[in-house]
């Protein structure tokens, strides 16, 4: 296989991904708290192959929706929720939360959100939440909510959509979260997905064609090889 080859399949390998990525995003547009995924795109610089040299999450926030609902919470600024889950602590900005059968607050998957003294229980009817997080039930102080961050770029697995949980770093270490001092809990709110589906379908326009040109590209190669060996094979 020549150069020309090599380079148009690795092009075809690179919009698959980027229509996986892009497709993703769709699928959860109306998911509360996800985040778009993104890819960056590089060449190497020995053979010259396009490639896809990263994926990340985009963070920016999501529009915000009232809902009036006093265990629906949104995040303003930076900031994440803390989640209880069987693989230990994640993370989450998807705050359209309930009580489960224990009067404790969960994530619509049944997962516990987490306060400053373990999961938060709410024992009562008059519910106030803070923008620092402090819960007040029937006038009375219960409990804070947890509310982490950490350095940028977030050490976060890219494979989350909602619901984010730490990658080990380059040193095997494992980032320890901080307070979040700048998040501000606004109750009674939703944070929507950052996907822009107008982006989105003007991306996926975008890959088809891409796809379309590396697809020309082999079959033109292939159309030029073989009439190299056709002749050859005359001589």
């Amino acid at each position: 296989m020549n150069i020309g080859m090599y380079q148009a399949v690795s092009g075809c390998v690179v919009q698959q991904e980027r229509l996986d990525a892009a497709s993703t995003n769709m699928a959860n547009a109306n998911d509360i708290g996800y985040k778009a995924v993104r890819l960056s795109v590089g060449c190497n610089d020995a053979d010259q192959l396009v490639q896809v040299s990263g994926k990340f999450i985009d963070f920016s926030e999501g529009a915000r929706q009232n809902t009036n609902n006093k265990l629906d919470l949104a995040l303003d600024g930076d900031g994440f929720f803390a989640v209880q889950t069987p693989k230990g602590t994640a993370y989450t900005r998807k705050g359209n939360f309930s009580l489960n059968a224990q009067k404790v607050l969960v994530t619509q998957d049944g997962l516990p959100i987490l306060g400053q003294n373990g999961p938060v229980q709410i024992m009562g009817n008059d519910i106030k939440i803070s923008g620092d997080g402090a819960i007040q039930v029937d006038g009375m102080k219960v409990d804070k909510l947890r509310l982490a961050t950490f350095p940028q770029p977030y050490p976060f697995d890219t494979n989350s959509g909602s619901l984010f949980f730490l990658k080990a770093q380059g040193n095997g270490q494992i980032a320890q979260e901080s307070p979040a001092p700048s998040a501000v809990v606004q109750q009674g709110q939703i944070e929507l997905s950052n996907t822009n589906l107008m982006k989105e379908m003007a991306r996926l326009i975008e890959i088809s064609s891409s796809y379309e040109i590396c697809q020309k590209v082999i079959q033109t190669v292939d159309e030029i090889d073989q009439k190299i060996i056709s002749e050859t094979n005359r001589m």
